[in-house]
């Protein structure tokens, strides 16, 4: 158990923001589903399960998020055969790793796990959290030439002010 602790820690703090909100539904999805084939006396071993199912077990949004790094830890987690009461205290770490290593904004396990399901505001905020352009930086508008109705081009003035090889050759002769 602490194995699994130390390594989603390390991911937390190794990954990027998309890696550390997905594992966070992913580790939610394996507790929820192995804590119910527990409950209902089945292995875990022999009930199949995919990523992508898990992480649809924690919130539907999950659904074409990149899951191939993921599906070694399945195996690993089911390898261990870890007891209801374990897996129970491991809930509870977890949510104390994630806690600590992941920033609050992005922070989702804890809604989870208290069986309370992410809203669509919820969901606005962690894709601004993980876009790859800050949103704060203003959109740079490239200048263009720009038709005005019959007339002849206009071109914005910071382009206009260029230099050409003839103004060049007549500032030198002078």
């Amino acid at each position: 158990m602490e194995r699994v602790e130390t390594d989603i820690k390390t991911i937390c703090f190794q990954s990027p923001r998309w890696m550390q909100i997905e594992i966070q539904g992913f580790m939610y999805g394996l507790l929820s589903w192995s804590l119910t084939c527990l409950e209902d006396k089945e292995e875990p071993i022999h009930t199949k399960i995919t990523v992508e199912e898990l992480l649809e077990h924690a919130d539907e949004e999950f659904h074409g998020w990149p899951t191939s790094w993921l599906e070694p830890m399945v195996e690993d987690f089911i390898a261990l055969h870890l007891s209801y009461d374990v897996q129970q205290t491991l809930l509870v770490n977890l949510e104390r790793v994630f806690q600590d290593s992941v920033p609050t904004d992005i922070n989702i396990f804890t809604i989870l796990a208290n069986g309370d399901i992410l809203t669509t505001e919820q969901w606005e905020r962690i894709y601004e959290s993980i876009a790859f352009r800050n949103p704060i930086e203003p959109i740079k508008k490239s200048q263009k030439t720009r038709r005005l109705q019959g007339r002849r081009a206009v071109t914005p003035i910071k382009k206009r002010k260029s230099f050409t090889r003839h103004k060049i050759l007549i500032v030198k002769s002078n």
